[in-house]
């Protein structure tokens, strides 16, 4: 299913399915994803200021949340785009989740667009334009000030202008998580044919010594 998101918003073109569109094609897994313009060749609309609205989501068992998901965008460069965000009141206030410049996040702040109130957001791709995502990726970010906060609820968000229109937005595997800890605990020293279990949570990339790296 949906997992409780709902679409919303002005002009709105969200849709749920499988992606049949000129750029956006497919799901990230599975079968299903939410997709801006509908599952077919269609564009999002002119003047569009639309989300998809999340369930509430209870994060006070987490000391260092942090959210990930499956994008892929395809929007008019610095005019559409799209961003996430949060609310801890219930959706009287919006907050953006991270900021233009943070590692592997947004890829501009000056979006003509301003989803969800805001300039920052991914956007480009289209119409030769190289910032797209380029098929689906995934973002991740710290949720900073959202420790052990009970109700919390995410929107993902998509505006256009008035003109030049594209596949836009795709999103799939929303996920909230425990983040990478700091420390992996006291040095081991361990033997031929031993082993030994390196965990850092779900977002981290270990860098080995010398050279290499997995995730």
């Amino acid at each position: 299913g949906n997992g409780g998101w709902l679409p919303g918003g002005v002009n709105t073109t969200w849709a749920y399915g499988t992606p049949a569109k000129s750029v956006i094609i497919g799901a990230a897994s599975g079968t299903k994803a939410y997709v801006t313009g509908g599952l077919g060749t269609g564009q999002y609309a002119a003047n569009e200021q639309s989300f998809i609205l999340g369930p509430c989501f209870d994060l006070s068992t987490l000391q260092n949340p942090w959210v990930s998901t499956k994008i892929w965008w395809s929007s008019e460069f610095s005019w559409d785009g799209t961003n996430i965000q949060y609310s801890t009141n219930f959706g009287s206030t919006w907050i953006n989740v991270g900021a233009y410049g943070d590692p592997g996040w947004y890829n501009d702040n000056t979006l003509v667009g301003n989803p969800g109130g805001s300039p920052e957001g991914w956007t480009g791709g289209a119409f030769g334009n190289t910032s797209g995502s380029g098929g689906w990726v995934t973002a991740a970010h710290r949720l900073d000030g959202l420790a052990n906060i009970p109700s919390v609820r995410f929107r993902i968000t998509f505006a256009s202008d008035g003109s030049v229109h594209a596949d836009g937005t795709a999103i799939d595997d929303f996920k909230i998580a425990e983040g990478p800890v700091a420390n992996l605990g006291p040095d081991e020293l361990i033997c031929g044919g031993d082993s030994l279990v390196l965990d850092a949570g779900p977002f981290a990339t270990f860098l080995w010594t010398p050279g290499g790296q997995t995730t």
